[in-house]
């Protein structure tokens, strides 16, 4: 039986991709790096991986959530099967319950009772604090800190550095600012940011696309 690994992506997959490489070769024939954009044929590529291996997994290493998506709509279609890759530097509680396909960092820590939901990416030295609830394709970019008792929905990103603060709920698709410290409660689909006035009261929609009236 032989067993493919493919990290989708390009910058943060370089990162997966090293970690795959360097500690789970023994379970994988190849492991490979593909970038991916809408001018390229996946799905060809993908009946070419299934006549070739027995097997295919994948790890998406993507931020951007839209991508991400459309990444894992095709990998799941072709029958890919997701795996999830922990750092051995990485600290994770025995009672946290880590998703599929998800990517822990070096450095990170989940904490007691911590979820984590699928396709989520913890990155470099962030945290996620005890019986804290993360929704799917939630990025934690180097070094945030989630408190305990947080949700945050489906499609969230937290950025460098910020801070969520104990209990904070984050709905779907809201965005985090890097720095932006958040110690209330935020509907789906705003902007937070330390770098508009004022910071955190106020957060604000996010634009999602462009107005239809723009040639």
């Amino acid at each position: 039986m032989s067993k493919l690994l493919i990290i989708f992506g390009d910058n943060t997959a370089d990162e997966i991709h090293a970690v795959a490489r360097q500690f789970h070769t023994e379970q994988f024939d190849q492991i490979t790096k593909l970038y991916y954009s809408t001018y390229l044929d996946l799905d060809e590529k993908a009946q070419k991986y299934q006549q070739a291996f027995t097997e295919v997994f994948f790890c998406i290493g993507v931020v951007e959530n839209a991508l991400r998506k459309q990444i894992k709509k095709i990998a799941l279609n072709n029958k890919f099967i997701p795996f999830t890759i922990i750092h051995p530097t990485a600290t994770v509680a025995d009672s946290a319950d880590i998703g599929a396909g998800c990517f822990v960092a070096p450095q990170a820590i989940i904490s007691i009772r911590a979820v984590v939901g699928d396709y989520s990416i913890i990155h470099f030295h962030s945290s996620v604090g005890h019986d804290a609830t993360l929704g799917e394709n939630v990025t934690t970019l180097p070094g945030a800190r989630i408190s305990g008792e947080v949700i945050l929905g489906d499609d969230v990103l937290i950025g460098s550095n910020a801070f969520v603060f104990q209990g904070v709920s984050i709905g779907d698709r809201t965005q985090v600012d890097a720095l932006t410290y958040v110690k209330h409660d935020v509907p789906d689909d705003m902007l937070v940011s330390c770098r508009v006035t004022p910071p955190l009261e106020n957060p604000f929609p996010r634009v999602t696309k462009a107005p239809s009236n723009i040639d």
